[in-house]
């Protein structure tokens, strides 16, 4: 088992399973009442982030199987209900923004009212350069006098950068993924229904917020 997760009302329990027998390997649910298991889905493949609605009658998972054993290997996202026992994919990665993708530390939640699932995804991957490439080579950093932090910032920041994600939102009626933010937008509070969102954003002042001004506008 590498993963498990109770509902709130302890009367389910959810769990994946990732076994040297890769056809074992899927997610499963289990009636704590009867011990009976029903099987959502399973075949070889990683199976991921797992996690129930607030009123415990659906889950989000997902799950590589479609692209199981291919490098950088991308994940779809899976709905269903608990009393079916049926997931269907929600999302792929060919439904996000041209060459994003979901990353490793996915987070997927339902909203309070549980019509829209919000998640992450992230950017195109960086090309790192290999490390013993630079062994007896010379180094330098490149920077800009308009650039938003000092240069020292952003070699502090390098791995914040690397591994930034985004927000999106998936209408469970209409199936519609929308982007949410971006480096522009970066951070956003949604209404219970997701319906109505409140963005601040304060990256036209990150320049002059070295100097000690700045400030934020509201979208």
């Amino acid at each position: 088992v590498s993963q498990y997760a109770f509902d709130d009302s302890a009367k389910v329990l959810a769990y994946t399973v990732t076994s040297r027998d890769s056809t074992k390997d899927g997610v499963y649910l289990r009636d704590l009442s009867s011990g009976a298991t029903r099987t959502v889905m399973t075949g070889p493949g990683n199976y991921h982030a797992f996690t129930f609605d607030r009123a415990q009658s659906q889950f989000l998972f997902t799950s590589d199987k479609d692209e199981f054993g291919r490098p950088n290997a991308n994940v779809t996202v899976y709905h269903g209900a608990v009393k079916s026992a049926v997931a269907q994919p929600l999302l792929t990665a060919a439904a996000l923004p041209p060459y994003h993708r979901f990353p490793d530390n996915f987070q997927g939640s339902f909203t309070r009212a549980g019509n829209a699932v919000v998640l992450n995804f992230a950017p195109p991957r960086e090309e790192l350069v290999p490390n013993d490439s630079l062994v007896g080579k010379a180094k330098f950093d490149l920077w800009h006098y308009k650039d938003a932090q000092i240069q020292p910032t952003q070699l502090l920041q390098v791995n914040q950068a690397i591994n930034r994600t985004f927000q999106g939102v998936v209408n469970l009626a209409t199936k519609k993924f929308t982007r949410l933010t971006s480096d522009s937008f970066p951070s956003v509070v949604l209404s219970d229904d997701a319906r109505v969102g409140l963005q601040t954003t304060g990256v036209n002042y990150d320049l002059e917020r070295t100097w000690g001004d700045g400030g934020n506008d509201v979208w």
